[in-house]
């Protein structure tokens, strides 16, 4: 499984970027991504504003 936490600001620009990210990530170390993803808040508990969010991203893998 590939997990990158992303504290940055949300917008689908952001999201794009960040996915892009993991995209570039799985070709380059020879990854299939195999399964859903799944976005995870790690910081819920403790923020007032969703902007200030930090999300990790999680998606199953396999080496290719």
């Amino acid at each position: 499984m590939i997990q990158f936490p992303i504290a940055a600001q949300e917008s689908p620009a952001n999201a794009i970027a960040c996915y892009q990210k993991i995209f570039d990530f799985a070709s380059e170390n020879v990854f299939a991504l195999s399964g859903f993803s799944y976005e995870v808040i790690i910081n819920e508990n403790v923020i007032d504003r969703t902007e200030d969010a930090v999300v990790q991203i999680q998606i199953p893998i396999e080496k290719i």
